[in-house]
Parts: C-alpha cells; structure tokens; sequence
C-alpha cells in the first residue's frame, strides 16, 4: 500500500510538471519565423466611435506600452471582433505585438 502511494505521488508530481513547464511555452517567438510584428496603435478614438476605422486585435495580440501613459480603448462586436484606439486625450503611445 505504502508503494503504490509513492507510486500515485511521483506520476502526480510528475504530471504538474509537464503541465507548467508546457504553460509557459518555452519563449516568445509566436510563431516559427521566431520574428514579432509591431504595430503602432497610432488611431485615435472620435466621438462618434468609428469602430470600423480602429486597429482590429487578433488572437494572441498583445498590447506593449511604448512610452508615457497611453490609455487604449477596446471595442468587442457582435461578431465577436476586438478593436482597439488610442484616447486623444492621453500621453504616450503604445504597440500591438503580434
């Protein structure tokens, strides 16, 4: 009984393991290129919204503040599409990385 339980505690650990270390994915690259497409997020938001005119976001994007205090504004569609602008009245820009 003893050794099955050391048994059952080693394959869960072991399994945790696996699990975290493929979580964090081994890097940055995005894909197998191992290059990162930067955009400006250089489209200011009006009133009112342009939605269609704003930088559509893509699965995986991540938003990197390049300088200053930037806010973004993010807008979801009914299709489920993500845009994003950059308020006027804010300092700063900031990048999409994809």
């Amino acid at each position: 009984m003893k050794n099955t339980h050391k048994k059952i505690v080693s394959v869960s650990l072991l399994t945790l393991l696996t699990f975290t270390f493929n979580a964090c994915g081994g890097g940055g690259s995005g894909g197998s290129s191992g290059s990162q497409n930067i955009t400006a997020i250089d489209v200011e938001c009006t009133t009112p919204a342009t939605i269609n005119n704003y930088i559509k976001l893509e699965s995986g994007d991540t938003i990197s503040i390049a300088s200053g205090n930037p806010t973004i504004v993010t807008y979801h569609d009914s299709n489920g599409t993500k845009r994003v602008c950059l308020d006027a009245s804010s300092s700063g820009s900031a990048n999409i990385l994809r």
